[in-house]
C-alpha cells in the first residue's frame, strides 16, 4: 500500500503539496511572482539502489503567471549530498496536460550554490 500525503501550508490554505513515499526531506519553494515563501516536505524513496524524491506541489497562482524558479541544495543535516541531480522538474496548469507543460531537464544543484531559471510570459 503507498501512502500519499497533502501537505498545506501555514501561510497560504491554496498552497499544497501531495507526497509519496518514504523518508522525509526538506526543501524551500519561492514562487517570485506572488511573493509566496513556503516551506514544502518531500519524501524520498529508494529504488534499486538509487534515491530518489518525488513532490507536486499546487498554488493558486496561474501559469503565465510565474516569472522564474530557482532551486537551491541546502545540504539539510538529515541528507547531506554536494551534488545534486535533477532528472526533470515541469510546472503545468491543473488539471494537468502533459503536452503544455513547461519542463527542464537535466539540472545539477551544488551544494550553496541556487539554480534559477526564467520563464517567458505567456499571458496574454
Amino acid at each position: 500500500m503507498q501512502i500519499q500525503y497533502l501537505i498545506f501550508t501555514s501561510r497560504n490554505r491554496n498552497c499544497a503539496s501531495i507526497v509519496t513515499g518514504g523518508s522525509i526531506e526538506e526543501i524551500q519553494a519561492t514562487n517570485f511572482s506572488s511573493f509566496l515563501d513556503t516551506k514544502v516536505i518531500v519524501l524520498g524513496y529508494r529504488q534499486k539502489g538509487v534515491t530518489g524524491f518525488k513532490m507536486v506541489m499546487a498554488h493558486s497562482t496561474m501559469l503565465c503567471k510565474i516569472d522564474s524558479i530557482e532551486l537551491k541544495n541546502t545540504g539539510t543535516r538529515f541528507y547531506r549530498k554536494d551534488e545534486i541531480n535533477i532528472v526533470k522538474i515541469c510546472i503545468s496548469e491543473v488539471p494537468s496536460d502533459r503536452k503544455e507543460s513547461l519542463c527542464i531537464e537535466n539540472i545539477e544543484l551544488k551544494e550553496g550554490n541556487p539554480w534559477s531559471h526564467d520563464f517567458v510570459k505567456l499571458c496574454n
